[in-house]
């Protein structure tokens, strides 16, 4: 298996919490619905190094997590349901003062709203229990 470094923690990032230093880091690259393994990797003062349990992480579930791209959009807004049952999902889009413009089904396979006849502005997409703010541009 192939590692990359995304980043590095030295000794001043380190924060005492409980009487115990601990150290964090964000992986500003991970995206929504995507596995990640990571681990950590120690150099000690004399040179030596040893490396930590991998750890896994999925970002962007909670049930069912859709998954909006591009946003900001142009007006085609393409989604992805990521479920671990495929089953469709009920949507409503609404302008920011609260009125339904849009409604319909999202398909577990996903595919594209079209937005292309909505002003430029802040919609919030309402899909089961996940509410997500889109753009248009």
């Amino acid at each position: 298996e192939e590692w990359e470094e995304i980043g590095f923690v030295g000794e001043a990032a380190g924060v005492v919490n409980r009487g115990e230093k601990q150290y964090g880091f964000t992986d500003r690259t991970a995206l929504p619905a995507t596995d990640y393994f990571y681990r950590l990797r120690q150099t000690d003062l004399d040179g030596s190094v040893s490396y930590s349990p991998i750890e896994t992480a999925r970002f962007g579930l909670g049930g069912e997590a859709v998954l909006l791209f591009p946003n900001p959009t142009t007006g085609l807004l393409n989604y992805r349901i990521d479920t671990s049952d495929a089953e469709a999902l009920p949507y409503e889009l609404f302008d920011v003062s609260g009125r339904r413009l849009l409604s319909g089904t999202l398909l577990p396979g996903g595919g594209t709203l079209d937005m292309r006849e909505l002003t430029g502005g802040v919609y919030l997409l309402r899909a089961g229990e996940q509410v997500i703010r889109v753009t248009r541009l």
